[in-house]
């Protein structure tokens, strides 16, 4: 063979090798499953991604001592990234990521050392990193009226600010509020002079509804969250409720204690007792509530315990009773009592949680002004059948009979309520569910 000829040989058989060889590039596939009510897979939904994750700065940048805040950053090659930090008193959790944003929920304990931290960004084809800011608990700041709550009236809502120590200088706050269709702030941004240690701002509510209205000072790393609820005033719920005066209206019950042998001594500040308990020597108190101020607790706003428990069960501790949310152990999800007036029916449990096949099981559905329910339906209703639904004379248990077939499909159900305004929401928000089997 000629030397040229060897040469074509040669450079054939190369590419022959190149065109057969396998190209290789590393791609990550990422599945989710989206569920219906009952807890069943209703869609799958499979995306890919083949490059390494890249991330922006952080919103907010920064994180006070004993605060909870929620991080967003924006970037690519974010599908089902984990959101991570070696940080000593740094916990990271309820991360949610749309392959070009990530959310998720930053918490610094108490005990967090100041300074950066490093927030680690990870999947499959690599990892990418982003700092911010731990910093010091900022001055107290409280407001009037608290919780905060207007009106939808069409004039501003004027909200106190009261700080716990008079600014050392002139101070300029970032005024924002979450959800606009709910509540506007009238302005941006607000200034409070040095010396002074209240402001005023003012909002405008929208529409009825609950959002939160945040407060910044970046340059000192100060930051302020509080809820704004937004309704209709009594007046005007009178006007569409003209009935609601008769109503039977229910509130949680509150008792005062005030011992003969414990008077309040002059010139002291308290607030009215709530509650009764029995010590440990069987004698009646009552625990103050509200916030104590003094020099000796470092200028700090603390609040005093409510319902003090002593229970045998807990080993002869004391346990303060939760105030705002509970946090159950059954469902981990965080809910709150009934406090103040309830109008229209209010659910709080239901009793079973498991009927068996084959059989026919009551239920006993708590809440209050349940006379007014109107339907109750089961689902997903198939191989089951909802009686004759009655109520107790103080309208607190409603009685399903519910009859499952011995063919009925094992698992979870949901019990639906409807009165004459729709399907009514059980206390915590959660379904109010129990389980075939």
């Amino acid at each position: 063979m000629r030397m040229d000829g060897l040469v074509s040989f040669l450079i054939a058989a190369l590419a022959l090798i190149a065109a057969c060889e396998p190209v290789s590039a590393a791609t990550e596939r990422v599945v989710d499953y989206e569920y219906d009510a009952a807890g069943n897979i209703v869609r799958i939904i499979t995306q890919e991604q083949s490059d390494p994750p890249v991330v922006g700065l952080l919103t907010p940048n920064f994180i006070n001592l004993g605060q909870t805040r929620t991080i967003t950053t924006s970037g690519s090659s974010l599908l089902g990234v984990d959101v991570t930090t070696d940080a000593p008193g740094l916990s990271i959790n309820a991360v949610d990521s749309d392959g070009s944003q990530v959310t998720f929920q930053l918490t610094a304990s108490n005990q967090a050392p100041i300074g950066t931290a490093i927030i680690r960004f990870t999947t499959g084809l690599g990892e990418v990193q982003q700092s911010i800011f731990v910093a010091e608990v900022g001055p107290g700041l409280a407001t009037d009226p608290s919780p905060i709550t207007i009106d939808l009236s069409a004039t501003s809502n004027t909200v106190t600010l009261d700080f716990s120590i008079p600014r050392p200088e002139d101070e300029t706050y970032s005024l924002s509020v979450m959800d606009t269709a709910t509540a506007v702030a009238d302005t941006s941004s607000f200034t409070i002079l040095a010396g002074e240690s209240q402001a005023s701002i003012s909002l405008t509510g929208v529409s009825d509804g609950a959002t939160v209205l945040q407060i910044d000072l970046p340059a000192k790393f100060y930051s302020y969250r509080f809820p704004v609820y937004v309704n209709k005033t009594y007046a005007e719920l009178l006007s569409d409720f003209p009935d609601m005066q008769q109503r039977n209206l229910f509130a949680e019950p509150v008792a005062v204690v005030v011992q003969a042998n414990n008077p309040y001594l002059p010139n002291t500040v308290t607030s009215g007792p709530v509650g009764v308990v029995v010590d440990s020597s069987s004698a009646l108190f009552s625990k103050a509530v509200g916030v104590v101020f003094g020099d000796v607790l470092g200028g700090r706003l603390l609040s005093k315990p409510v319902g003090i428990v002593y229970g045998d069960t807990l080993g002869g501790g004391l346990l303060s009773k939760p105030v705002g949310v509970n946090v159950s152990s059954t469902v981990n999800y965080a809910y709150t009592s009934p406090v103040g007036a309830i109008y229209g029916p209010y659910l709080t449990g239901n009793q079973p949680a498991v009927a068996p096949l084959n059989s026919i099981v009551n239920f006993e559905v708590s809440g209050f002004n349940l006379a007014e329910v109107l339907t109750v339906a089961v689902s997903p209703g198939d191989d089951v059948d909802v009686g004759t639904i009655t109520t107790n004379p103080e309208e607190t248990l409603l009685t399903v009979p519910v009859t499952i077939d011995l063919l009925a499909s094992p698992g979870p159900r949901e019990l639906i309520l409807e009165d004459v305004n729709g399907p009514i929401i059980f206390g915590p928000g959660l379904p109010l569910t129990f389980e075939i089997q």
